[in-house]
């Protein structure tokens, strides 16, 4: 099978190809033997640039809700462990609030530090299963309450102005009872154009 795409859709790093990937998939592409292909994908229609998957993080438990928190020092204050970092299907990274097997309701905080060679327009390139907002360095940059299942890599990319050396990131998870598993995070370069 040969895939074209011609676009001139300025989102084209958006795009992923896959195949029988979702809770109910409708499986009907087969072989010279009628034989199901097996499921594939997400894979990236054309490679975004950026780092690596960010798997150094923090975290612990928070009362109320994850998209009514204010950042604040005293948010901080809190017995931070590390977070649980694990490989599931389609996704390379995954940061969850807790192991598979544990239970994880409530909302979570997740923080990590992120270094820069210089000062930098920069972007966050998230994927994630369930509402969370972002801090970088104290100020909110990001907060969305319809992300849900799956958490997919790439799926926002959040403009972030990275200072020369440290950089706080900080997340607030909302685990909606126990259907959100987590996210991923990576950085990418530079917005080539403004995002709406």
């Amino acid at each position: 099978m040969i895939l074209e795409i011609e676009s001139q859709f300025d989102q084209w790093r958006a795009f992923a190809l896959q195949y029988g990937h979702a809770t109910n998939p409708y499986v009907n592409i087969t072989d010279a033997r009628d034989l199901p292909l097996p499921v594939f994908g997400p894979w990236p229609l054309k490679a975004i640039a950026g780092s690596r998957f960010i798997t150094q993080w923090q975290v612990a438990p928070v009362p109320g809700d994850a998209l009514a928190l204010e950042y604040s020092r005293a948010l901080l204050r809190r017995g931070w462990q590390p977070a649980p970092v694990k490989p599931v299907p389609a996704v390379p990274e995954l940061v969850m609030p807790a192991l598979p097997t544990a239970p994880r309701t409530g909302s979570y905080l997740f923080q990590t530090e992120l270094r820069s060679p210089c000062d930098r327009a920069a972007e966050l390139l998230l994927g994630a299963d369930s509402p969370l907002q972002i801090w970088c360095n104290g100020t909110r940059v990001f907060c969305d309450s319809q992300l849900t299942n799956p958490a997919l890599p790439d799926q926002c990319f959040v403009p972030v102005t990275l200072r020369r050396g440290a950089n706080e990131i900080v997340i607030a998870f909302d685990a909606r009872g126990g259907t959100g598993w987590g996210f991923m995070l990576r950085v990418g370069p530079e917005s080539p154009k403004p995002r709406k």
